[in-house]
């Protein structure tokens, strides 16, 4: 990651850091810090787009540990790097409660997670 051009992204009241997932196409690495990955609909987004990258882009997740085991199984299943092309690193940190999704373009420093309820 260069830390050259970027463009800082923040919201108010939508969908913060679209920018930034539309850009994941063309990053070589992506950096997601989030206080919760809950298993919903709203997830899908993030998902869905993490699917789409190709086996020479890397990206790290950084997620608050799940409070219940079961929780904490079902996000390890959900992302499993067998299921992506991309090289995935998911990391959990009960202290995390960051909220940053970055490429190289672009960086959102906000207050959404990838949950049901930031949406």
């Amino acid at each position: 990651m260069t830390k050259d051009n970027f463009e800082v992204v923040n919201s108010f009241n939508n969908f913060g850091f679209q920018k930034v997932l539309d850009d994941f196409v063309n990053a070589e690495h992506i950096i997601i810090c989030t206080y919760g990955l809950s298993y919903s609909a709203y997830q899908l987004t993030l998902l869905n787009e993490l699917k789409k990258l190709k086996s020479n882009q890397k990206v790290t997740i950084i997620t608050n540990t799940p409070y219940k085991k079961e929780k904490n199984d079902k996000i390890h299943k959900l992302y499993d790097p067998e299921n992506f092309s991309a090289n995935i690193e998911l990391y959990f940190n009960k202290k995390n409660h960051a909220k940053i999704i970055m490429t190289e373009k672009f960086v959102y420093i906000g207050s959404q997670n990838f949950t049901g309820g930031s949406r």
